[in-house]
């Protein structure tokens, strides 16, 4: 009987590598819905002012915001967002009012309990078209998917530096 080395053919070794590849490809598409699910119920031990600094900072990173420690609150204001889409209908045009649209996000970010604190994330986002007078904002109902991936990213950014700085519960 032949030892397991000596099965190994040469068609083994491709079908190892590509395996690997595929899987290590697979981990490294980011965060998966778990992880955002598991930041999202997270609670944190540690004294409020280190939770909502280290809070405000993260977020102070990506977004102009406000902040409020007496309400414990934190709220971004509304920033454009550029979105990478093809258009169905062929090349548009510069000057053509049509072509105008802008998106918007922002977010309100409570610290809720004490202690644990729980920060818990809610993210709003509008559409503004060039021929309309006032921007549409969506319903809670109809979450545009490109806000969906912005707060999903800022609630595991808060997650990790909240981790970094502050004993988490289970």
């Amino acid at each position: 009987m032949p030892s397991p080395a000596e099965r190994v053919t040469s068609y083994d070794r491709p079908v190892r590598i590509l395996a690997l590849m595929l899987a290590s490809a697979l981990t490294a598409c980011g965060p998966s819905s778990q992880d955002v699910a598991f930041a999202r119920v997270a609670s944190y031990d540690g004294p409020f002012d280190t939770v909502f600094a280290t809070t405000r900072d993260r977020i102070a990173r990506d977004y102009p915001l406000q902040a409020d420690p007496v309400e414990r609150r934190l709220a971004t204001r509304w920033i454009q967002i550029e979105l990478v889409e093809a258009d169905p209908h062929g090349p548009v045009y510069k000057g053509s009012l049509n072509a105008i649209t802008r998106n918007f996000v922002r977010f309100d970010i409570d610290i809720l309990g004490g202690p644990p604190w729980i920060v818990d994330v809610r993210g709003h986002a509008s559409t503004w078209k060039a021929d309309d007078a006032k921007p549409y904002v969506y319903p809670e109902a109809e979450r545009p998917p490109f806000l969906e991936s912005r707060e999903s990213a800022l609630v595991l950014a808060i997650h990790n530096a909240l981790e970094r700085c502050c004993r988490r519960r289970r």
